[in-house]
């Protein structure tokens, strides 16, 4: 999973509703508290922390989602090669 770190309230709720654990979102809670919100691009960031700590196994399936100004929000479903 990764999310764009649109704060710390919004991976807290995420985390809650989607029943995620800690380590499901530590990628992006250590981005945000490295670099603080930097709007939709974040999301690049946390990708490439996700690369680099925790590499994905060959075909895993990875959701990414940021959010933007008015709560819009884009997503996409990635596989691993």
């Amino acid at each position: 999973l990764a999310f764009h770190t649109g704060g710390r309230a919004v991976l807290d709720r995420l985390q809650v509703e989607l029943g995620l654990s800690s380590e499901a979102l530590e990628p992006s809670r250590r981005i945000l508290s490295e670099y603080g919100n930097m709007s939709s691009a974040t999301i690049l960031f946390v990708l490439k922390e996700m690369w680099t700590q925790l590499p994905p196994d060959d075909g895993a399936h990875i959701f990414a989602a940021a959010f933007g100004p008015g709560l819009t929000m884009e997503s996409i479903i990635m596989t691993a090669i």
